[in-house]
């Protein structure tokens, strides 16, 4: 039997090597696209196409976790030569705003991008795009950017305004005029994040430095709010 199998792999090594010397049609190149976490099969039928389509590719069925929790990637079929928009990115069909906040991360975090909040249809009921801020590939993280931590962090900017920290535990919401929208307590702090709270709406807001991720919760509900774009640590 050791024998036997031995012949099948080889033959079948050979047969993939005619394939490619007859020079078929370009082949998919599988890649490895980050989706955010994916809790189960079921989840990843809704995540992966919308990652693969960021990227202008087909997700062939497969996913894994690499950081459990936190991220997950799909393996994704595309062409050698595809390239995905900086600017405008395919994520499918966004039915909503409550769809889009759900979609267009996964979207912008599969070409190393942030959602800067804005999506818009392109083909109804079949597709459309989400606005992805990303760095030209010239760019260079500066230490400031390494130094930003959850310890640390005084201010955190995202598409359509930004969170500054005041003083004396006090934080401040501003919009893109520089006006106060929200005012805040600081609830704590970890590696990673810090913890805002407006006890007028009974609301908390978590910025995450690691996902970069504004985040709102309530007594009744949790979300992703806005992407991080920038953040300072003075």
């Amino acid at each position: 039997m050791k024998f036997q199998s031995t012949i099948l792999l080889g033959f079948s090594i050979a047969t993939v090597g005619t394939i490619v010397m007859l020079g078929a049609a370009t082949p998919a190149v599988a890649r490895d696209i980050k989706a955010g976490p994916i809790w189960n099969n079921e989840d990843a039928k809704v995540k992966c196409p919308v990652a693969a389509a960021a990227v202008g590719g087909i997700w062939n069925g497969q996913w894994r976790t690499t950081v459990w929790g936190k991220e997950s990637v799909c393996s994704v079929d595309t062409k050698p030569s595809s390239e995905a928009s900086a600017r405008d990115i395919k994520a499918g069909p966004i039915w909503d705003n409550e769809d889009a906040k759900v979609k267009c991360p996964i979207a912008a975090a599969a070409v190393g991008g942030i959602w800067n909040g804005e999506w818009r249809t392109t083909v109804r009921g079949k597709e459309s795009v989400c606005g992805v801020v990303t760095k030209p590939s010239s760019d260079k993280v500066t230490v400031d950017d390494l130094a930003v931590n959850g310890r640390n962090v005084m201010a955190v900017r995202f598409a359509k305004g930004e969170y500054l920290a005041l003083g004396n535990g006090n934080w401040k919401e501003t919009n893109v005029q520089g006006k106060t929208t929200f005012s805040f307590k600081e609830a704590g702090r970890d590696d990673w994040s810090v913890y805002l709270l407006d006890s007028s709406r009974n609301v908390t807001i978590q910025l995450d430095l690691h996902r970069k991720m504004v985040i709102y919760s309530d007594n009744t509900q949790k979300f992703d709010l806005y992407p991080i774009i920038g953040s300072k640590s003075r």
